[in-house]
């Protein structure tokens, strides 16, 4: 009978115990990357998020205002979805496989918020 409550016993902790280590998802957020650098200009923009690719560029958004978070335009709008918090920014510009601008800098990913940054050609 001990032998019983005792394997009973051990049988409600692992069970108690496994129901305590559930995966927490991280709160996530989304960011627009966009460029109104003329065409001629770049052929591609190459975003790096704490130095992992993201994605890239490949058309200019010229349309006026800045996008609005539902609009996805291929190689013109890079959105980025990725938990919140900050991020290293580094975005090269290329033209003919060589590097003609470049930017860097901190973007801040909020969680169920949308993010923008303009990469301009005056940099």
């Amino acid at each position: 009978m001990k032998t019983i409550v005792i394997a009973l016993l051990t049988l409600l902790t692992a069970v108690s115990c496994s129901n305590e280590r559930e995966v927490i998802k991280p709160a996530m957020g989304s960011y627009q990357f966009y460029t109104n650098k003329a065409s001629d200009q770049f052929d591609q923009i190459e975003v790096r998020l704490n130095g992992e690719l993201a994605g890239s560029l490949t058309k200019p958004y010229l349309i006026g205002q800045q996008p609005d978070c539902q609009t996805e335009i291929a190689g013109m709008i890079l959105r980025v979805e990725r938990p919140e918090g900050s991020y290293a920014l580094e975005a090269v510009a290329k033209l003919r496989g060589k590097s003609v601008s470049k930017w860097s800098g901190t973007v801040t990913i909020k969680a169920g918020d949308c993010g923008r940054s303009r990469l301009n050609s005056n940099q």
